[in-house]
């Protein structure tokens, strides 16, 4: 006895097959143990299939996945309009004291802002390390603005990915990095549509009048309810 091919298997396990078609191949089915077992199988793939079908991920796995995807894709990050962020408050530019650097290390803090966007970062570096550390908090100035949640974060030296991670249910994120000239600091925001771009060099500097005060938006953003 011959057997079945694959595809009218398929369409016999699907419903999609004419009456006739179908009187014959229930038939074959009817005397064909091997055949049955294929439409079978074929019913059973069917229904995991429709069932999958409806299946809705939660809107968090969904913001997992768009991150991992856009941290392996550094360049299609780049790639994002980008917002300018503006320093409005730097340590280093306080007097001797607030902001220490030399051979004690280093410890910085500053706050950006990118349209409704404010970015608060912490760099620390221990005596004789030579890694630091980059806490950091993205906060919406705006109650419009997308969920911050699971936003891409990457560190960069010209087109040159140096470290990446992506911020919490808090909008914070730790970086661990190798100090150096030139390093970008990049924020993708707007659910993956536009990307904060931040210079972290001193000499970016800060406007005198903003020096002496600190913007209180990101402080209090850090309140957890």
């Amino acid at each position: 006895m011959s057997h079945l091919d694959v595809a009218s298997c398929a369409d016999f396990a699907r419903g999609v097959l004419g009456w006739k078609d179908r009187a014959v191949l229930e038939r074959h089915v009817a005397a064909c143990r091997s055949c049955a077992a294929t439409v079978r199988m074929l019913r059973d793939m069917a229904m995991i299939a429709a069932v999958d079908e409806q299946y809705e991920p939660p809107a968090y796995v969904l913001r997992h996945a768009r991150a991992l995807f856009s941290i392996e894709r550094p360049r299609i990050m780049r790639g994002l309009p980008g917002l300018l962020a503006k320093l409005t408050f730097d340590t280093l530019a306080q007097p001797f004291g607030a902001g220490l650097r030399g051979s004690s290390g280093l410890s910085r803090q500053a706050v950006f802002e990118a349209g409704e966007y404010a970015v608060d970062i912490t760099l620390d570096q221990p005596p004789g390390s030579h890694r630091a550390m980059l806490v950091g908090q993205v906060v919406s100035r705006t109650t419009q603005a997308a969920p911050i949640t699971a936003a891409p974060v990457l560190l960069t030296l010209d087109e040159k990915l140096v470290a990446r991670t992506v911020c919490d249910r808090y909008g914070e994120f730790l970086i661990e990095y190798d100090p150096r000239p030139r390093l970008v600091l990049h924020v993708v925001v707007d659910g993956g549509k536009r990307r904060i771009e931040m210079s972290l060099d001193a000499s970016a500097g800060v406007p005198p009048r903003l020096a002496a005060r600190r913007p209180r938006t990101p402080r209090g953003a850090r309140k957890r309810q």
